[in-house]
């Protein structure tokens, strides 16, 4: 008999134990539901509280997540005690209930809630009087906290607290996996919405911008940009604002704007850069960026300024590439008072102009110089067109995989005027002669090695164009049409307006026509009632 109640009592306990494990797998199940999966987060953190709460007998559930920026808990779901997301509650970490459990990444259990250990007024009106919550935790970073509580007092039991976890984590997950998502969509569409969605056309300047994310689509704070001055010059801007995600978006964006702004009224690229600092010193401290600034004018000369930036490459027009040395200047916003030096570049025909983001240089494993070396050496690859060019620096070793940076990169290839003719019109505006100068430099170049005699022509045709404009027309009136062949080793070219010549006023007026006689071979005036035609002529020695 006692060995029969001995074997009656193992097998009641055999089953009360079996039922247990039957009733915690069950649980279990419960909240890894595969269904629960293919919920929207949302959905999936309503779901998950309704479940949590009948398994664990619980009156209210709730769910909020870490604010970094500001050091905070909110509310974001909640059950049984809706008005914490209504009334959008905020809550210290490291203060309170919640805070705790933030603070140290720790489960926390509360038999009998007080003033003294609960911050949030709401649990104490609600009359709460036990509570259990469990950390969200992500790769090793807690970001955020699950609670649940009970009217009445409870002791929650280790298997309580197993469960609570269990469902924290794959809360966890979920809300991770979909602000990683949300983030690259918003980064994403930000940082397109900020690219020049149409570069400017520029006549005998052909380019090119490209943005290369990293790998698995991750943003950053690289970008370029290309806007025409007031005076007609080109700006170009490359920059890499430290980080990644939303945040160096942007951050991105507003340094961006603030280039143009800037740059609109102070074009010297080292005032710009040295504004662009105190700006991030006023207004995001925090903040340090590299940066190069340039201004592109009509004849070729690039005149930029670098705030630790990598230098420039060079591609001249036999295709040998080289990278402009420069020595190093502090980035915007490290140091409060930061002055820039200017540099001038001399951008022949046919020459190219390319700026770029560490992206494109730095490896693991590999040395700056290594990379930019690598770099020099993918430019001088046989190429017919800037877009090829830019793919290729992009498609090479360059960019192996496991990419950890994003990529800007603006390419500008300043063309040789083809054919032995140029036809050009221009409004009759003095602020078009800097664009005249530079679209006959380009077509002499490729007539003439003699600089003296390129710089004599460009003189006397940018004389007559200027009497032109003054005398024919006034500003912004009419068109002045310049024509120019190049036949038998000599150099014509015709200034034609369709207005009526005035005689020179003043005691300097008249000059024009001396200079450009002194200037060329031969030149003749004509004038009618259709307008008036300068022919300027030049013998090539």
């Amino acid at each position: 008999m006692g060995d029969t109640g001995t074997i009656l009592l193992a097998m009641s306990t055999r089953y009360v134990h079996d039922s247990h494990a039957q009733e915690h797998l069950r649980r279990v199940q419960t909240v890894t539901d595969a269904a629960l999966a293919h919920l929207t987060v949302e959905t999936l953190l309503e779901e998950l509280l309704i479940r949590i709460r009948e398994l664990l007998r619980a009156d209210t559930a709730a769910v909020l997540l870490l604010d970094e920026k500001h050091g905070e808990l909110v509310a974001t779901a909640a059950k049984g005690i809706e008005e914490e997301v209504e009334q959008g509650i905020r809550l210290p970490v490291g203060g309170g209930f919640a805070g705790k459990i933030a603070a140290s990444g720790k489960p926390v259990v509360l038999e009998e809630v007080d003033h003294e250990r609960v911050l949030n007024p709401l649990l104490l009106k609600r009359g709460i009087r036990s509570m259990l919550g469990v950390p969200l935790i992500v790769s090793g970073s807690t970001i955020g906290v699950l609670h649940v509580g009970t009217l009445q007092p409870r002791k929650f039991t280790p298997e309580d607290i197993e469960l609570l976890q269990l469902v924290a984590d794959r809360v966890a997950l979920a809300i991770n996996l979909r602000r990683d998502h949300d983030q690259r969509l918003i980064a994403g569409r930000l940082q397109r919405s900020l690219l020049p969605d149409r570069l400017p056309k520029v006549e005998g300047i052909e380019i090119a911008g490209h943005y290369h994310p990293a790998d698995a689509g991750m943003v950053g704070g690289d970008w370029y940009d290309v806007f025409a001055l007031k005076s007609n010059s080109l700006c170009v801007v490359v920059g890499d604002i430290a980080g990644r995600g939303i945040s160096a978006a942007i951050e991105m964006a507003r340094l961006r704007n603030a280039v143009r702004a800037i740059a609109l009224l102070e074009e010297a690229p080292s005032v710009v850069l040295s504004r662009l600092n105190e700006f991030l010193l006023h207004f995001d401290s925090e903040v340090v960026a590299t940066m190069v600034v340039g201004v592109v004018d009509a004849n070729g000369t690039l005149r930029y300024a670098n705030a630790g930036h990598l230098p420039p490459l060079v591609l001249n027009r036999h295709g040998q590439a080289s990278i402009v040395d420069e020595p190093a200047e502090p980035p915007i916003g490290a140091f409060d008072s930061s002055s820039y030096r200017e540099r001038t570049l001399a951008l022949e025909p046919e020459s190219t102009l390319i700026l770029y983001t560490d992206g494109l240089v730095e490896r693991r494993g590999r040395s700056l110089e290594e990379g930019l070396e690598a770099l020099r050496r993918a430019a001088e690859s046989p190429w017919t067109n800037l877009g090829m060019l830019c793919a290729r620096l992009l498609e090479s070793d360059q960019t192996e995989p496991g990419l950890a940076d994003d990529i800007a990169l603006l390419a500008l290839s300043f063309t040789r005027e083809a054919g032995n003719e140029i036809h050009r019109t221009y409004e009759a505006d003095p602020r078009i002669l800097a664009s005249l100068r530079g679209s006959l430099r380009r077509w002499l170049a490729g007539h003439s090695e003699d600089l003296q005699l390129r710089q004599d022509i460009l003189v006397a045709v940018g004389e007559a164009a200027a009497n032109s404009i003054e005398h024919a027309h006034g500003p912004g009136r009419g068109v002045v049409q310049i024509d120019g062949r190049a036949r038998d080793g000599m150099i014509e070219i015709t200034v034609r307006d369709r207005g009526a010549w005035r005689e020179p006023r003043g005691r300097d007026r008249g000059l024009g026509r001396s200079l450009m006689s002194s200037l060329m071979d031969e030149v003749r005036f004509h004038t009618d009632e259709r307008g008036t035609l300068v022919t300027l002529r030049k013998q090539v020695r």
